[in-house]
C-alpha cells in the first residue's frame, strides 16, 4: 500500500489552528463590511470572478467528498462538517481537522 507524502490528517493541528486564525482575521471583517449576500454577489460581478467562484465551489465539493470519506472511515458524523463547508467555506474543513482525533 502506498503511503502519501503528505496527508491532511498528519499535519500538526497547530498548522490548522493558525490557518483558521489567519483566515478568520480577514474573513470576519469582510463579512461584517459586505455581508454574506455581498460576498456571493462579488463572485458574480464579471466572468473572471464567476470563474473563481465556480472553482471555489468545485473545490468545496471535493473537500466535502473527502470529509465524507474520512468521517465514515473513523466513525464520525460528516453532515455537520459538510453543512459548515457549504455555508462557510474552508472554515468547515479547518474546524474538522482541528477537532478530528489524532491519526493512527
Amino acid at each position: 500500500m502506498n503511503t502519501p507524502i503528505l496527508s491532511l490528517t498528519t499535519v500538526p493541528k497547530a498548522v490548522w489552528v493558525l490557518a483558521l486564525l489567519i483566515f478568520s482575521a480577514y474573513s470576519f471583517p469582510v463579512l461584517f463590511e459586505v455581508g454574506y449576500h455581498g460576498i456571493w454577489l462579488g463572485g458574480l460581478d464579471n466572468p473572471g470572478s464567476r470563474q473563481i467562484l465556480l472553482d471555489l465551489v468545485f473545490c468545496a465539493l471535493l473537500l466535502c467528498l473527502w470529509l465524507w470519506q474520512d468521517a465514515q472511515r473513523i466513525g464520525r458524523r460528516a453532515w455537520p462538517w459538510i453543512a459548515l463547508t457549504l455555508t462557510c467555506g474552508v472554515m468547515g474543513p479547518l474546524l474538522y481537522l482541528i477537532t478530528r482525533p489524532a491519526a493512527e
